[in-house]
């Protein structure tokens, strides 16, 4: 009887809520991870009006807070470990650790910072994304941004390059990233000046960049000195006459 009382009361539901079914979690987490491979599948049209799927629709499906999406998100993190070697599996530990700074709140940043420091978990560079853009508007922003631009020990030249285009993009209204906040601005333009100064591996990039966002830089004292300080020792080929271009363009 209480069987019975049960499957009918799923059947009213469904018939109420279409759309919205009870799920295990296993059932929850299979979605997440469909949704985290949909970019890669070889069944997707190419279509510029593709709609992209994303955590909200498995938390309107299976009907679930956020605490409930965020919770299964995390499951998914912990499934595959930072040894596992297939590209599939490790693309959606990857897309969970994008989501858990997108659905989680700052409880969840000193697991994602752990991560972050661990140069052998292949998750490192989306902490480092998912930690940039929610941290964007606060001042946690250029904290974490100098810890990875500076730690050479921690962070590969590919991981500090891709910290500083983040930033740049949110400055450039060309990019989908772009965030419309003058005073965000204000703060990368100080930060890239600041790292022109200083940046001895990307000092070209940086210093176009600071250029780009503080105008008056581009033909001051401050930056023919910059360059002279920074440029290498010996340097020969293109990078020379890319350097030589630049201190001319500075007078």
């Amino acid at each position: 009887m209480m069987k019975k009382i049960k499957l009918l009361c799923s059947v009213v539901l469904s018939a109420i809520m279409p759309g919205v079914y009870a799920a295990t979690q296993a059932e929850r987490i299979a979605e997440l991870e469909r949704i985290a491979l949909y970019e890669e599948s070889d069944d997707l049209d190419e279509d510029e009006n593709e709609v992209i799927p994303t955590p909200d629709d498995a938390k309107k499906k299976f009907n679930l807070t956020d605490a409930q999406l965020l919770e299964d998100i995390k499951v998914l993190e912990k499934k595959y470990s930072i040894s596992e070697t297939n590209e599939e599996k490790r693309l959606c530990r990857n897309m969970a650790v994008l989501w858990m700074g997108g659905y989680g709140t700052t409880n969840e940043f000193q697991y994602l910072r752990s991560i972050m420091y661990d140069k052998y978990d292949y998750a490192q560079e989306y902490a480092i994304k998912t930690l940039i853009e929610r941290t964007k508007l606060s001042n946690l922003l250029l904290p974490i941004a100098t810890e990875v631009v500076t730690n050479k020990t921690v962070f590969s030249e590919e991981l500090r390059r891709m910290t500083y285009c983040q930033l740049h993009c949110m400055c450039v209204k060309e990019y989908s990233s772009y965030v419309n906040n003058t005073n965000l601005h204000k703060r990368l333009s100080v930060f890239f000046l600041e790292r022109a100064a200083l940046e001895p591996d990307m000092m070209l990039y940086v210093d176009r960049v600071a250029c780009d966002l503080n105008p008056t830089y581009r033909h001051s004292q401050q930056r023919r000195d910059n360059l002279a300080r920074l440029r290498p020792a010996g340097l020969t080929g293109e990078q020379a006459e890319i350097y030589d271009a630049r201190q001319r363009d500075a007078l």
